[in-house]
Formats: C-alpha cells, sequence, structure tokens
C-alpha cells in the first residue's frame, strides 16, 4: 500500500464521484450538469469514511517520510495549480489543507452547494493526482479540527486584536509547521496582497524560519511573473515536476540562494537572477550554430540535408527550444549536454528548462 493512501484516495473517490477527467495537458475537466444530488451524497458519504484514516497523512509528513524539504500552503488562492508550482520550488513536497470536504461538502446542504464553484476546486485538485501517487502532494484535515494548539494560539491572538480571516489562516498553520516539520508559504496573486502579506505584523506572528520561507514563496512569484516566465503557467504539473526533479539538490541551493534576500533588496536580486538565466541562456544558444551542428552530427553520418534544415530551425527560434528534436537525432550530443549540466549550477538549469517550454 502506498504511504500517501490517502490523499490518492481522496482524490480518486473526487475524480470518480464527479467524473472530472484529466486532459491532455494533465489538468482536470469538470462539468456541472453532470452532477446531481445523488452523486454529491455518494461522494460525502466515501468521504466520510475515508476520514476514519485521516490521521494517515499527518504521520507521513510528521515523519518527512520520502521528503527532505515539506513546504504547506495557507489562504485560499484562486490558482491552486500555480500556488502548488511555487511550492516545488521551495520545497520537494507541498502539503494542503483541505477545503472541499470539512470546509463545504460536511458543512452546507447538499442542495445549496454552487456546483461551478465546487467543480471548479475539486477539477484543480483531480489535477494533483499524478503528484500525489509519487508523494509531491499531500493533504491533511484542517488543523483546527484535530490540534489543540490551533485553537488556543488563535483564541488568544484574537483576545489581543481583531485578527483577519488571512491571520487566522496563516496561525492555523504556524501552530502545526514544527510539529509537521513544513514550512508555511502562500501566493499573493496581486501587488496588493504581497505588500500586505510582506507588513502584516511580522514580529507578532512569524518565527524567522516561517518568515524566511514565506518570502522565498512570494519573490519566486515574482520571477515567475516575469515575461520570461509566463509559460510556467501552461507546463503540466508532472512535467514542471520533472524538470525540477532532474537535479537533485535543486530545492536546497534554490531555497538557499533566496531565502536570505532582505525584503529591501528584493528588486536588485530579482533583476540579478534574471540576468544570470537571460545570459546562460544567451550562452547555450550559441552552442547550437551550424557549425556547431555540423561538427557533431556529420559524423555520425547524419544527411547533410537535415543538419541544413537543423540549422535554418536554429537560425529562426529560440535554439533552447530546439534541442529536443535535436537530442534525439544525436545520443552524442545529449551526453554531451548531460554531462555539462550535471557541472552547472542546478538552479540556473531549472530556470533556463522552465523558461523554455
Amino acid at each position: 500500500m502506498h504511504y500517501n493512501i490517502f490523499t490518492i484516495s481522496y482524490l480518486e473517490i473526487i475524480s470518480n464521484n464527479l467524473n472530472i477527467t484529466i486532459n491532455e495537458n494533465g489538468r482536470g475537466v469538470f462539468f456541472p450538469n453532470s452532477i446531481t444530488i445523488e452523486k454529491l451524497t455518494k461522494l460525502q458519504i466515501e468521504l466520510n469514511e475515508l476520514w476514519k484514516t485521516s490521521n494517515t497523512p499527518i504521520e507521513v509528513i510528521s515523519g518527512k517520510q520520502d521528503s527532505s524539504m515539506q513546504s504547506i500552503l495557507f489562504g485560499i488562492v484562486n490558482d491552486l495549480e500555480y500556488a502548488v508550482k511555487i511550492g516545488l520550488l521551495i520545497s520537494d513536497r507541498v502539503v494542503l489543507i483541505d477545503y472541499l470536504f470539512q470546509r463545504i461538502l460536511s458543512k452546507k446542504s447538499l442542495t445549496s452547494i454552487n456546483l461551478e464553484y465546487f467543480g471548479s476546486i475539486a477539477s484543480s485538485l483531480v489535477t494533483l493526482l499524478p503528484l500525489a501517487k509519487i508523494g509531491r502532494v499531500v493533504i491533511i484535515p484542517n488543523p483546527f479540527e484535530w490540534n489543540a494548539v490551533s485553537k488556543k494560539i488563535i483564541c488568544e491572538a484574537s483576545m489581543k486584536e481583531d485578527i483577519s480571516m488571512e491571520t487566522i489562516q496563516l496561525l492555523n498553520v504556524l501552530s502545526i509547521s514544527d510539529r509537521c516539520k513544513a514550512n508555511p508559504y502562500t501566493i499573493a496573486e496581486s501587488p496588493y496582497q504581497y505588500d500586505k502579506i510582506i507588513n502584516n505584523q511580522k514580529s507578532q506572528f512569524f518565527p524567522p524560519y516561517s518568515y524566511e520561507g514565506i518570502l522565498s514563496a512570494l519573490f519566486s512569484e515574482r520571477l515567475f511573473s516575469n515575461t520570461e516566465f509566463l509559460c510556467v503557467t501552461e507546463i503540466p504539473l508532472l512535467q514542471y515536476y520533472n524538470t525540477i526533479k532532474e537535479y537533485e539538490d535543486f530545492n536546497v541551493k534554490y531555497y538557499t540562494l533566496i531565502a536570505k534576500i532582505p525584503h529591501l533588496a528584493e528588486d536588485a536580486a530579482l533583476d540579478s537572477l534574471l540576468k544570470e538565466i537571460q545570459d546562460e541562456i544567451n550562452k547555450r544558444n550559441s552552442c547550437f550554430s551550424k557549425e556547431s551542428i555540423k561538427k557533431i552530427t556529420i559524423p555520425l553520418g547524419v544527411a547533410g540535408g537535415i543538419v541544413t534544415f537543423l540549422s535554418k530551425v536554429i537560425a529562426l527560434s529560440n535554439p533552447v527550444s530546439a534541442v529536443g528534436p535535436i537530442l534525439a537525432i544525436s545520443s552524442t550530443l545529449s551526453n554531451l549536454i548531460k554531462t555539462k549540466e550535471k557541472q552547472e549550477n542546478p538552479v540556473i538549469n531549472v530556470f533556463c528548462k522552465l523558461a523554455n517550454k
């Protein structure tokens, strides 16, 4: 039995009962008109039965089973897939708090559920199934339901001042971060939210390590918001993760690189990292000139017509984007590139690849 069976079962139950399928782009597809009260009732019953084993995912993350760096998402986000992609930069596992079952399905009358909203959440969750099957996403029940410390902390904070829902969600996650060995993180999704998170009662609520984790995620989101990385939102989750996975020490090196960047120095650090990535892309592009291709492929017996064709493709498009077809033709070139990359900075390597997906 897979150690992450709770999360896998949770997502499969949702998928099966709501007829959600994963399309060719790796995303869950939901049809509101196909859902009936009978199907919602069956979904509710099956998840309620699964919840009898809801302690198991807590044990998985508390023991850091098959993980060296874990992050836990807090706050309500509009784009769950994007939030998970940010989390996978700063950790090798993303922990999510259940919202669909405990906050909606078990609290509301089934006839009052907004099916489009419910289906949007459900399809986003089912998109995570491939990552759940390899243990990179774990879903846990809401700490407020099983962690007495969470209730105590929130109660104490609310007695001192009028705290926002965002702060309550943060405190809920902070209350289990030590026990579950996971750094809290969130995404801002707008400059206003970014400033609000950065300036929100830092000294009162954030342990230093947690604040570093939150800043690291927000910095990563700013990095991805640049034109060079807009394509990241379109990369299927599993393909995105596999790009990162190629470099075993990526998460540690990346987190080490950005966690200590002071907030006031973020703009300069962002520009510096972007420049380094672009310089590396340009350097790699120069390796795929017409003469370079000829030198490698002609001795291997590749026809001159193919060499000419490849050279034209490279002249007209981003050479790094053409690497895939070239590698299929020349295993020697493939080995050369792989050997070279192992000696380079894994942080820059990963971002170069993501920028050219």
